[in-house]
């Protein structure tokens, strides 16, 4: 969370910067074709790493979009959250029936205690293949995300005062689309992760009771 204030207080300072700097530049004059051939060869000259600035500031937006669409419409858990108490409630009797019963249980009543066992473990395994694929998904979008944070070319302003205004509001859209999907992003990694967690221990508790 300190990061994301971090992003915002940078871009706070260009966003204040920019204006400032707007209202500074001077009124302006016409000029003949040879004065803004010339004006335009120098901000070429200055601006060199703009587009390229603007196209990673498009590439940062078209990823914080894809991360919450991902979220938003990609990923169903509601089924696994729903059973699975369900199933660690049967794990826990389980385990209280066959410490009662002891050897006292039939052949035939171990069997088919046996055998709903394993059919459980095989709906946990394939829940535990279908979080684990999500939270890749969902730790590529974070991996990739934090790397806004170590792009010190956000800080670098254009010189061209007319640059500086179309720079400021793109990254005024990067910063709508980047904060949710970061946050988004890291608090469904954190419940992927104990969802995971959960699953893998009720496999091997089913392991254990299985034999």
């Amino acid at each position: 969370m300190r990061k994301h204030f971090v992003l915002l207080g940078i871009l706070t300072g260009l966003f204040y910067y920019c204006g400032n700097a707007q209202k500074r530049n001077p009124p302006l004059v016409i000029k003949d074709s040879a004065i803004i051939k010339a004006d335009s060869n120098k901000l070429s000259a200055q601006d060199t790493g703009y587009s390229s600035r603007m196209q990673k500031i498009e590439s940062y937006i078209y990823l914080s979009k894809q991360a919450l669409l991902y979220i938003n419409h990609d990923i169903d858990t509601s089924e696994i959250t729903e059973e699975l108490p369900n199933l660690e409630d049967i794990v826990i009797k389980t385990k209280e029936s066959n410490l009662g019963l002891g050897n006292r249980q039939s052949l035939r009543n171990l069997n088919a205690s046996k055998l709903i066992l394993t059919e459980l473990k095989k709906q946990l395994e394939d829940w535990e293949k279908s979080v684990a694929k999500s939270t890749k998904k969902i730790d590529y979008f974070h991996r990739e995300l934090n790397k806004v944070y170590a792009d010190s070319s956000l800080l670098e302003l254009p010189k061209d005062s007319l640059l500086k205004v179309e720079f400021r509001e793109r990254l005024i859209q990067l910063s709508k689309k980047f904060v949710p999907a970061v946050t988004s992003v890291e608090n469904n990694l954190v419940a992927m992760e104990l969802l995971q967690n959960r699953i893998v221990k009720l496999r091997l508790d089913l392991q254990d009771e299985i034999g």
